[in-house]
């Protein structure tokens, strides 16, 4: 890394100083990630700050929370704060785009990260869950739902969640008392309104293992509330070491970065962004929509990759025309019959739920505080029941020691509901029809159930490209014509 200069704020001397990356006492630095208020700016009276911020309504309400991170810091040998309030002159779009290209570097290499949701309208700290509509529903923080919470949640060693007077932590490789309050919580939590993620959609997101994965990361960004729409991507690139440092501008079209974010990918996770997206509403395929239509995150909660098949030898982004391809090399190319959709459905678990605790139990044994004794299920509490014990047992080794308090080891084993689809069209008219696939991924599946694919349906043009016109998945069951290879380029 070059030597660049990141500004810190001293526990000691209470001022804001530039230092060279270089001789930075990392282990001695925590980073604060906080919920901005964006109600009028406000000029915060620090030595070494001299401009003005939305991030807090009033002086009074950043004090709060300054104490409170110089406080959690402190108490664990910290002497250094990164704060973005502080640490980055928001209206000078040079040290703008300069400090963000430091994020990875900032989250990744300091000894942890403190995260706060909105203060409430007492100067509070909010709770990790809340209740609304009376009482009778319960929902995140709104941290949450923060675009830029993917870089923060996963990048740093050790993560500090305040609520309320409580302390919960996400460790690397330890204790995950987010990850574990949330899914222990999710068959009762509903979002607000149709604008918020879909609470599997968050579990991916907080999910120990979905880091790993770029697309995963792109659909969970894409969910989230922005008022700069190229933050989404930029959410993303900012929890990869290299890419951001590549970025040419801030305050693109979300469209524009998404490219620029293709462009930087290695061709896997072009591969991965292309082929597993969610079904567009309509038949739109622009620079946000071209890139498939498939969304595996209602069937699993987070689907390893590690057992893909990739048919291809090279994949990219490119331009023809003036027109946006991509371009894949040695692609496999699949003539098939895709029959009509097939559910598998196998579960146990009771309709009723009544093996799996109330919400006010769960809440009781994290110290969650609040009154929860008259929340409501969630419209799809069976089968998050479902998904929610297939995480329990994939992530024992995280989240036993909170599974033994709450003496949910039994409900652990529930089996979980399945439904991953034998065959599936982007566009169901093609059911029963011949269509070319390429095939961008091939799932093994375990002893005795059959692999299914992944691929995107596309039609030759006149001009030498392809045009896609949906993606499929289908089971080695499907019927399959005729394969060839060929050199491809996939217009939008």
């Amino acid at each position: 890394m070059s030597n660049r200069s990141i500004r810190l704020y001293s526990l000691d001397t209470k001022s804001v100083q530039r230092n060279f990356s270089t001789d930075i006492e990392w282990n001695r630095v925590w980073a604060v990630s906080y919920v901005w208020d964006n109600k009028g700016k406000v000029h915060l009276p620090v030595p070494g700050c001299n401009w003005e911020s939305a991030a807090f309504s009033d002086f009074h309400r950043f004090e709060k929370l300054l104490g409170r991170a110089s406080q959690i810091a402190g108490e664990r040998g910290g002497r250094y704060l990164w704060i973005d309030c502080l640490c980055i002159n928001q209206e000078d779009n040079e040290d703008k785009a300069e400090q963000i290209s430091n994020m990875w570097s900032i989250f990744s290499r300091s000894a942890g990260t403190i995260a706060f949701a909105s203060l409430t309208q007492d100067n509070s700290f909010a709770q990790l869950i809340h209740t609304y509509e009376d009482g009778k529903k319960a929902w995140l923080a709104d941290w949450f739902e923060r675009v830029w919470t993917y870089q923060e949640l996963h990048l740093p060693h050790n993560l500090v969640f305040v609520s309320g007077e409580q302390e919960l932590t996400s460790v690397r490789s330890g204790v995950n008392d987010i990850y574990t309050s949330i899914l222990l919580m999710s068959p009762y939590l509903t979002p607000p309104n149709a604008d918020l993620s879909h609470i599997q959609q968050v579990l991916n997101g907080v999910s120990p293992s979905a880091y790993d994965h770029t697309q995963r990361a792109l659909m969970q960004a894409r969910v989230r509330y922005t008022s700069m729409p190229c933050d989404r991507v930029y959410g993303i690139l900012g929890a990869l070491k290299e890419p951001m440092r590549h970025l040419h501008g801030y305050g693109l079209s979300e469209n524009q970065a998404l490219i620029q974010l293709m462009k930087l990918m290695s061709h896997t996770d072009i591969l991965d962004t292309l082929t597993f997206n969610t079904i567009p509403t309509n038949s739109k395929h622009d620079g946000e929509n071209w890139s498939g239509m498939m969304d595996f995150s209602a069937s699993i909660e987070h689907p390893s990759y590690a057992q893909d098949e990739y048919h291809g030898r090279n994949a990219r982004i490119d331009h023809l025309d003036g027109r946006i391809i991509t371009a894949i090399d040695d692609a496999e190319i699949w003539k098939v019959k895709i029959t009509e959709e097939q559910l598998l459905s196998a579960s146990n678990i009771s309709s009723t739920g009544q093996d799996w605790p109330h919400i006010e139990s769960v809440a009781a044994g994290l110290g969650i505080t609040g009154d929860f004794s008259e929340v409501e299920m969630n419209p799809s509490f069976t089968d998050i029941i479902g998904r929610a014990a297939r995480s329990l047992r994939a992530n024992s080794d995280i989240v036993s020691p909170l599974i033994s308090v709450l003496h949910l080891q039994a409900q652990a084993q529930t089996t979980a509901v399945e439904k991953i689809p034998t065959n599936r069209l982007g566009n169901p008219d093609l059911f029963d029809k011949e269509v070319m696939v390429v095939v961008c991924r091939s799932k093994k599946m375990k002893e005795g159930r059959k692999p299914y694919h992944y691929g995107i349906c596309v039609e030759p043009n006149e001009d030498g490209t392809w045009h896609k016109i949906c993606t499929a998945s289908f089971s080695g069951d499907c019927e399959v014509l005729e394969r060839r290879k060929h050199n491809i380029m996939i217009g939008a």
